[in-house]
């Protein structure tokens, strides 16, 4: 037993020393960054309505409100590439979408914010049957 086990030692040890990289697919990098991305906007709407007791008209406004925005989401905002109901009415149905990605996470799939703050995926056909909020008016 103890001849095997002092065989066995070294090999174990030189097993779990040994460093394995893990590689990240493309794909899932993007859509981890992609909610990261829309849970920081997430945030910045809620900041915002809890300042100002309303929702931003445009990106403009909520950049320049929450100088804390990280410059890629204010710039993903800027370029269209994140989609907002600006002028929404805060305090509506929390399952309605405020906010979503335009890129195509996973075959039609976008990140969504919705009215409560929450941050989840939808499938194509999820996000087509979701609830839009309705800019107020």
């Amino acid at each position: 037993m103890r001849l095997t086990l002092l065989f066995a030692l070294p090999a174990l040890l030189a097993g779990c020393g040994g460093k394995t990289e893990q590689t990240v697919p493309k794909d899932v990098q993007q859509r981890i960054s992609y909610r990261g991305e829309m849970k920081q906007l997430a945030v910045a709407l809620y900041k915002f309505h809890e300042e100002k007791g309303r929702a931003p008209n445009d990106a403009a406004e909520l950049i320049a409100a929450r100088p804390d925005l990280p410059p890629e989401v204010a710039k993903k905002l800027t370029s269209g590439e994140f989609e907002v109901v600006w002028g929404y009415k805060p305090g509506g149905p929390s399952d309605q979408v405020v906010a979503w990605s335009k890129a195509d996470l996973f075959g039609g799939g976008v990140c969504v914010v919705y009215a409560d703050g929450g941050v989840v995926e939808l499938g194509a056909d999820q996000f087509a049957a979701a609830k839009k909020a309705a800019p107020a008016k």
